[in-house]
């Protein structure tokens, strides 16, 4: 994710991310959007 970062700047990182977590998933994997935004926070704030 940080090469992506580096490559395609902000903004369009950000819209991936988002749209990941705005896709529906079976209810199982429902955690792993958590666990996907938590990531993005931290190499946001990192």
């Amino acid at each position: 994710m940080k090469q992506i970062l580096k490559t395609d700047g902000l903004l369009p990182t950000v819209e991936t991310v988002f749209n990941k977590i705005d896709q529906p998933l079976p209810l199982g994997y429902s955690n792993d959007s958590v666990f996907i935004f938590k990531i993005y926070l931290k190499l946001i704030f990192s």
